[in-house]
């Protein structure tokens, strides 16, 4: 991939050049109006690179309310299962009642 280093050919500085007109480019001119620029390949990162917790944490965090800290603290205290169980008991959970509330309402 070669970006614009200098206005070319309609093409902004920064902007992506197709390789094809960089190449002509490139011998065209002694000054370089393009510039090659590496593309590293995304590499995709399955859920099975996580553990149970960092997947109930990433859970956590999506609940409006939930930040990082009271999901970290969630996680610290025991697992999704846990969580659950204690709520199916009635037990009361050792957080903030709004919260317990949002936790009752996603796990209960």
């Amino acid at each position: 991939m070669y970006k614009a280093i200098k206005e070319i050919g309609g093409y902004q500085v920064g902007e992506e050049v197709p390789t094809e007109k960089a190449e002509i480019w490139l011998q065209m001119y002694d000054i370089p109006h393009v510039k090659k620029i590496e593309v590293l390949e995304k590499i995709k990162v399955s859920e099975s690179n996580y553990t149970q917790e960092d997947l109930f944490f990433k859970e956590l965090k999506k609940i409006k309310g939930i930040g990082i800290q009271t999901a970290q603290d969630i996680v610290t205290w025991g697992t999704k299962e846990k969580l659950i169980e204690q709520i199916q008991k009635g037990g009361n959970l050792p957080f903030r009642d709004d919260v317990e509330k949002k936790l009752k309402i996603k796990y209960g």
